[in-house]
């Protein structure tokens, strides 16, 4: 949310319901816990003085007298009675060894039944291919890798799948690994983007590369480092949550290499 005009504070008010998308169990435990939350670029501020009301079923919370903009969330400052879903990070598949090598990390890992590594021949339809139970549920970073042994000749698609103890159900983003030996240089999926995580799928030689996405006025919003396997490889790039709809670019480079292509953000 921006302002287009004035400059008097106002009042921002965040409701949620129990009518979470990723299953039929409550996401708000405790409304006493939550506050409306704002990122300043660096890092999350609990900054409403106020806390929620309601119940897990229907509720809000009220930031007042608010004379700061984009972007707002509902915050847990009492993480236990607000748990927060399934973190993914550094989710990654690559050719090794004649098949193809699934990696991922949960930051937040609590409460899980199990994870499930489902592949697809079109991207739509999934299979299970394998299972892994969590190391720990402490609400901890738990890091795990998965091997397919007889990959699809052609295009593969994975993503992994997370039971909760509470009845939900989580994905991945899908991870895309061509076997043809066609592609080079790399692609990226969806485009438009839509919810900030974009998909980077890279076939070049081995080595480390820069990854820098600027905006249509050229400035640069984003770069990370990726270390490619060589073949193959997927990885997703999370975009900083202040990245608003428009066109952007993003630029690879590394060991000779250098590529753009253009991409829009929704």
């Amino acid at each position: 949310m921006d302002r287009t005009a004035g400059a008097s504070a106002v009042d921002v008010t965040l409701y949620w319901n129990s009518n979470s998308p990723c299953g039929s169990a409550a996401y708000v435990l405790n409304p006493s816990g939550i506050k409306a939350v704002h990122y300043d670029g660096t890092s999350w501020d609990a900054a409403s003085p106020g806390v929620g009301t309601g119940s897990s079923a229907a509720g809000s919370v009220t930031w007042v007298s608010n004379n700061t903009f984009s972007p707002f969330a509902l915050g847990a400052v009492i993480g236990i009675d607000n748990p927060l879903p399934v973190m993914f990070a550094d989710v990654k598949a690559f050719e090794k060894n004649n098949g193809v090598q699934i990696e991922w990390s949960n930051l937040t890992e609590r409460d899980l039944i199990g994870y499930i590594v489902e592949r697809s021949a079109n991207g739509q339809s999934f299979t299970e291919i394998g299972q892994q139970a969590p190391r720990s549920n402490n609400n901890d970073k738990e890091s795990y890798t998965a091997f397919d042994a007889s990959p699809l000749t052609g295009f593969n698609f994975y993503r992994i799948k997370v039971r909760e103890i509470s009845g939900k159900i989580i994905y991945s983003k899908v991870l895309k690994v061509d076997r043809s030996g066609k592609q080079q240089g790399f692609g990226l999926y969806p485009n438009p983007v839509v919810d900030g995580q974009v998909s980077v799928s890279m076939n070049v030689k081995q080595g480390q590369y820069t990854v820098k996405v600027t905006n249509s006025a050229g400035q640069q919003i984003h770069t990370q480092r990726l270390v490619h396997q060589g073949g193959s490889m997927t990885q997703t790039v999370e975009l900083p949550s202040t990245v608003k709809p428009g066109v952007y670019n993003m630029m690879i480079s590394g060991d000779g290499y250098r590529e753009s292509k253009m991409f829009i953000v929704r």
